[in-house]
Formats: structure tokens, C-alpha cells, sequence
């Protein structure tokens, strides 16, 4: 496999080439053509997680969101939003064939938020990419699903439907994990293609104040400046956009020059730059002195909606 980056395509994207897979908000459209997503995590510890991914894809435009947790995180996800359909059977014994009969209505699934390293769950999940892989289904991979890919790589090696999302210390531990050499940050474009190939051509978003998305083949970046807060939460908002998006993305597969994957990375990682500036922007109008200091990701999912019309309408 060529692991140098010179053959690797630098592509500049814009909103405009997003604004071609957003499903146009007609008449004819029946529940479901928007987009059914399901966000397999949420755990006994982390239930806020799951919810800001799920319901950050219906604020975006998606029909249906599903979300796959455990039994103690489901009583609290109900209590979150009646929008929500929740399953808590991550820790029951046959949970591949629950998958297996609920994957054929997703059009896309998003794998980590609030998962938690319980062994047991990791091993269904592990299951449940194995059935993800079968029937072909769009992969969003982020938060503790990247550890469990960090631990076995070959679990996604090759799955060229898979998009992981790491933050800059996951990308160190996934590139270290892979490529068995410690990752430099001042390449992370080249590392980031490398990584790519070496995990046979999955696409990869990795974060930071660049985002760096590449498949292995292009290479895009995203400059949008977001805010100085860094709350918790935010990375899941961009893992239920990018699901969404990746959902959209494959239904406007035959009509789109930009692979799928790429732009699905591209069209998340400027939403929710835009989204946590103009959330922190308001709160430091409306508290001054703040300076949005006190921004947590509920208030930026108050304006998913308006955040979403002025960047891609």
C-alpha cells in the first residue's frame, strides 16, 4: 500500500457543494426521506452524550432518531425528549440480532457518544460493527467507540463507509495504535492521509482548530473559527450533524462529485463551528461581562435550527 501523501488531492469545499444533499422541504415527502439516524451509546454514567447527538440530528432536519443504549441509561433518555425512540438493550446477551432486525430502517449510524469502557458493551458493539458491515450501512465512529477502535483497528480496517471523528489526543492515540510511531502535530494533514491508508481508505475527520478530512485519495480543511469554550457535549453535536449529513450525502450519492463521507466531515465540522460562535457571540451580548463564558452545549442546541438555515439555506 503507498503510504506516501503525494498523490493525495487537496480539495476546497464550500457551503454551496452542501446545499446539493439537504433534502428540500416539500409537500411530497413522507416520514423517514429526511433521514432515519440511530446513535448507538449512553451508558449509566454518560446519558447526555447520546441525547446531544440524537437530537442535534432531528434539530438539523432528520426524521427519526433512534438511540441504542444500555438498561440504565434508558429511563433518563426517555425522560430527555418524547422526539427520541430509545432501545436499552446494548447489554443484553443477543444484541446483534436486535441490530440486525432494527439496522435495515437506519440510514445511518453513529457509534460512541456516552458508550462508557464497560467490557461486556464494547464486545456487543464490536458485534454490532460486525452487522453494520454487512448490510453496508454509513458509520459515524466517535468518543469511546475511537477507543475501542484504538484497541482493535482491524474491527474497521477497510470499511470504506466508516468516518472516525477524533479530537487531537485520540488522533495521537489512534495514529500511535496504527502507524506505531508517535504523531507530530505540525503534520497533521500528512498524518491524517496516512493514517487513512493505513486503515484501507476509512475516512477521517480530525479535529482541532484546523479540521483535517481526508479518505486517503483528498484532502480537505475547514478554517472556521468557532469559540474559546470548550464545553463538553460539542463533539457529540458534530457527530449526530455528521451522521445527518452523511445520511444525506449517500442519498445524493449518483448526483455529487465530493465523496460522501468527505463531504458529510466538511458539512458538520463548518456547522458546528458556526453554531458555537454564534451561541458564544450571543451570550456575551446578553451577559456582558460574561464573554459567553458560562456557554454550555444546551444553549448551542437552542440554535441548531438557525445556526443550520444561515449556513446552508
Amino acid at each position: 500500500m503507498d503510504l506516501t501523501t503525494d498523490a493525495a488531492k487537496h480539495v476546497e469545499l464550500t457551503t454551496e457543494s452542501v446545499k446539493e444533499i439537504v433534502p428540500k422541504m416539500t409537500f411530497d415527502l413522507h416520514k423517514g426521506q429526511s433521514g432515519r439516524i440511530g446513535v448507538i451509546g449512553g451508558s449509566k454514567e454518560y446519558t447526555g452524550a447520546p441525547y446531544f447527538a440524537a437530537f442535534s440530528a432531528l434539530k438539523l432536519g432528520a426524521d427519526l432518531s433512534h438511540i441504542f443504549c444500555t438498561e440504565a441509561a434508558g429511563i433518563p433518555l426517555k425522560t430527555y425528549s418524547p422526539d427520541l425512540i430509545v432501545h436499552p438493550m446494548l447489554d443484553m446477551d443477543d444484541v446483534a440480532d436486535q441490530i440486525r432486525y432494527w439496522l435495515p430502517r437506519l440510514h445511518s449510524v453513529v457509534i460512541g457518544p456516552g458508550l462508557g469502557r464497560n467490557e461486556k458493551i464494547l464486545r456487543n458493539v464490536k458485534e454490532i460493527i460486525s452487522v453494520i458491515k454487512e448490510q453496508q450501512k454509513p458509520v459515524v465512529i466517535d468518543g469511546d467507540g475511537l477507543f475501542l477502535v484504538t484497541q482493535e483497528p482491524d474491527i474497521i480496517a477497510n470499511y470504506k463507509h466508516a468516518i472516525l471523528t477524533p479530537n487531537v489526543i485520540e488522533f495521537e492515540r489512534l495514529y500511535e495504535a496504527v502507524l506505531k510511531s508517535k504523531a507530530n502535530r505540525e503534520n497533521r494533514a500528512e498524518e491524517a492521509v496516512l493514517l487513512s491508508r493505513r486503515l484501507g481508505g476509512i475516512s477521517i475527520a480530525a479535529k482541532g482548530e484546523i479540521d483535517i478530512i481526508t479518505n486517503g485519495e483528498v484532502v480537505a480543511k475547514v478554517y472556521e473559527v468557532g469559540s474559546p469554550r470548550r464545553c463538553g457535549g460539542q463533539g457529540d453535536i458534530l457527530a449526530g450533524a455528521i451522521g445527518t449529513f452523511n445520511c444525506w450525502a449517500y442519498m445524493k450519492k449518483s448526483v455529487i462529485t465530493i465523496p460522501a463521507s468527505i463531504l458529510a466531515c466538511y458539512a458538520g465540522c463548518v456547522f458546528l463551528k458556526k453554531l458555537n460562535k454564534m451561541t458564544f457571540d450571543e451570550l456575551s451580548v446578553e451577559e456582558p461581562g460574561d464573554c459567553g463564558r458560562s456557554m454550555v452545549t444546551g444553549d448551542m442546541m437552542k440554535n441548531i435550527g438557525r445556526s443550520f438555515c444561515m449556513t446552508f439555506k
